[in-house]
């Protein structure tokens, strides 16, 4: 089937829609544009063929009964006329039907039928943004609406050109069977039907009516009209010990669904009764002269940070309230003339007559205020504890005004400033012995102003140079200013190409007195080019990562790395001793030397030391040296001989390492050994050993040259 689209012989685009006569929900669309028309394949069988343009300003339309045998060419003869919008509601609450989507048929007088669906959302056809109304050629229609649970609709409507809003698709539901259980958690904490118990049901467009449930907890109503109802339970039941309790809730039901069951839970509370009194004669007991009106009476959760329930004692002191089962925590009060209080632990399974004792009090009234400026500080939430006391209170007017037995309690609470450009927090933790002294009279807590997160860094130095191959290392001391713990991350903005940067450790947990250092490792690798420096930015900072007010922490620093050439090292020894100083003949003489590298980064060499005794070796050994100009010490044993002997000490004999200088490479010293002494005595002690130390003339000589760095 094809053909092209006209409105008095011009091209039109849109959509040409078939639907078989047989099955409306099997339509096809295809496309028209205004070239080369539209064209398809479609079934043989009867089609209605209509046409919408797609467009909002538009209101082209088409409607003709097709009998499609053989390939077909049709062309759409348009009309500009007539279009329409509108919505469906169901006649038992006059309310749109947004539970699905509803298909309307307009019905033509030649037997076309053009459908349009509503819109799930809101219940409307005919209103889309994009397409607008939905168009039809001027004339008389049915119009035909069928949905599952729904009575059919028929109805006629005139359609000439810009027909006004149709309002008149209004649905009957059928009825449906509705079963509701309803259910509550006893004392155990198991879920149990509600029996015996009113259910009371509204709705709009029809009157209250009340269900009781039965044995089993369940209402079953044969025959309800479809629609939205707001059903609720509120009553109390054996004398009162009991409530039950459903707060307004909606119970949806749909149309076309015939047995439909619903479930909701109610709560359930216990009474708790009894009289406020003052037991002035000690005999545990509410008598009518101890009683204490227009108390205030708390049932607090039991961990002690918020008021689940709360009532207000008669004039004689009676009160009522009913509260769900469980632990709490309780604190009564009287202000009247004498601070009366008591603070206490309920446990409820059931109904409880409870009759608060009340002692002697003192009303603790406290401000905060800033350490910096006197100025009051709003705490928020604060702890308070004390024996068999635990519970948090939101502060009043930058303070607390409580109702209290004499003694000692701890408090508890922080205020974050973040207005600054530094975050600042001040922190309530005081132990505070209230007394009957300070019954009514102000008191002002000094809070003093800390900074939350906070560091103070330095840096060993800024620039250097550094071998290819070697890592410069800078030292970043941290010194932690906050109170807050936090931990802080370092990073290099770009990192040049065969360079490496590393930190260690790669993060710092810092806080009020800590000292740590951070490492920056930079090496310059194979492919730098020696003398061309390198500018690192580096930034040390905090931050937790939310647009929450709380501001990030970052410290910033620019270091130098400048790539050199390797240097050679230059090697000198710095010291030759031997012990025991006096030698006898047959005693292990130990020659110790020192060695130096003084030229730093010259890299990593091992180094051959050679010790001598008259020219002969007396022991080999090798010392490591990293590149840092570091101190060396080697040693060996001689086996000591009578008479005078040279003892030496030579660094690399045989040159394998190319050194800036080996001039200080050998050291002398020389040495007499005494025989056996015939006579002990101080003189021969003396000379017991002649010692001259020499360089390689002889003379006593020792050498010294300023390390390079």
């Amino acid at each position: 089937v094809s053909g092209m689209a006209k409105l008095d012989d011009e091209d039109k685009d849109g959509h040409v829609i078939f639907r078989p006569v047989d099955n409306l929900e099997n339509l096809t669309v295809f496309y028209s544009n205004r070239v080369n028309g539209y064209s398809g394949h479609l079934k043989p069988g009867n089609y209605y063929v209509t046409f919408q343009d797609g467009r909002k300003n538009d209101h082209y339309s088409f409607g003709e009964l097709l009998e499609l045998d053989n390939p077909t060419e049709l062309d759409i003869d348009l009309v500009d006329e007539g279009a329409i919008e509108g919505d469906i509601i169901s006649e038992a609450d006059n309310n749109r039907i947004t539970d699905r989507i509803v298909k309307v048929q307009f019905i033509s007088e030649d037997g076309v039928k053009f459908v349009e669906e509503s819109v799930q959302e809101d219940g409307l056809f005919g209103t889309d943004a994009q397409n607008g109304r939905f168009d039809l050629p001027n004339g008389q229609y049915t119009v035909v609406v069928e949905s599952e649970g729904y009575e059919k609709f028929e109805n006629v409507v005139t359609i000439d050109g810009q027909t006004d809003y149709y309002g008149t698709i209004s649905l009957t539901p059928k009825l449906v069977n509705v079963t509701l259980e309803i259910k509550y958690q006893n004392a155990t904490g198991k879920i149990v039907p509600l029996k015996n118990t009113t259910v009371r049901f509204s709705s709009i467009n029809g009157e209250p009516f009340s269900h009781k449930t039965g044995e089993d907890g369940k209402i079953v109503i044969t025959g309800m009209v479809p629609k939205n109802y707001d059903i609720e339970i509120n009553e109390t039941q054996n004398d009162g010990a009991n409530q039950f309790e459903l707060t307004k809730q909606s119970l949806y039901v749909k149309a076309g669904k015939d047995n439909q069951t619903f479930t909701k839970n109610a709560d359930w509370k216990v009474r708790i009764s009894g009289n406020v009194y003052y037991d002035r004669d000690y005999n545990g007991k509410a008598d009518s002269s101890e009683l204490l009106g227009n108390s205030i009476v708390e049932i607090w959760d039991v961990d002690g940070d918020q008021i689940e329930y709360t009532a207000t004692s008669g004039n004689y002191g009676n009160y009522e309230l009913y509260v769900k089962t469980g632990s709490y925590k309780t604190w009564t009060y009287n202000t009247e003339n004498t601070i009366y209080v008591d603070v206490g632990e309920l446990k409820l399974d059931e109904a409880l007559n409870w009759d608060p004792s009340l002692t002697k009090g003192v009303n603790y009234n406290v401000k905060y205020v800033s350490s910096e400026n006197s100025e009051e500080i709003d705490l928020g939430i604060i702890g308070i504890k004390s024996t068999n006391f635990s519970f948090e209170k939101n502060s009043e007017n930058n303070g607390l005004d409580l109702f209290l037995t004499p003694g000692k309690y701890d408090f508890n609470g922080k205020y974050e400033d973040l207005e600054a450009s530094d975050d600042y927090i001040y922190q309530l933790s005081k132990s505070v012995n209230i007394t009957d002294e300070m019954d009514g009279v102000l008191q002002t807590e000094i809070i003093e102003k800390k900074i939350m997160r906070g560091i103070e860094i330095t840096l060993d130095m800024v620039e250097t140079e550094i071998p290819i191959g070697q890592a410069a290392e800078f030292t970043f001391n941290i010194v932690g200013t906050g109170e807050i713990p936090a931990s802080f991350e370092p990073s290099i903005d770009e990192i040049p190409e065969n360079w490496t940067a590393t930190f260690e450790p790669e993060r710092l947990m810092v806080h009020n007195g800590t000292e740590n250092n951070m490492v920056l490792s930079i090496t310059p690798n194979d492919g730098v080019v020696p003398n061309l420096w390198e500018t690192f930015f580096v930034e040390i900072g905090w931050s937790d990562n939310s647009d929450n007010g709380v501001d990030d922490i970052k410290r910033s620093f620019t270091v130098t790395v400048t790539p050199i050439e390797k240097p050679k090292p230059d090697f000198e020894i710095n010291e030759l001793i031997w012990t025991p100083e006096v030698p006898i003949p047959g005693s292990k003489v130990t020659l110790t030397a020192t060695i130096s590298n003084t030229v730093n980064h010259s890299g990593l060499h091992y180094v051959p030391i050679v010790f001598y005794a008259d020219e002969n070796p007396i022991g080999l050994t090798t010392a490591m040296f990293n590149g840092s100009g570091e101190d060396v010490v080697v040693s060996t044993i001689w086996n000591s001989t009578a008479g005078s002997h040279s003892l030496k000490v030579i660094i690399d004999p045989e040159q394998t390492i190319e050194e800036e200088s080996t001039e200080d490479n050998e050291q002398f010293i020389s040495i007499s050994v005494q025989g056996e002494k015939e006579e002990e005595t101080d003189d021969t002690l003396k000379i017991a050993a002649l010692v001259v130390v020499g360089l390689v003339v002889g003379l006593a000589y020792v050498s010294y040259r300023s390390r390079r760095t």
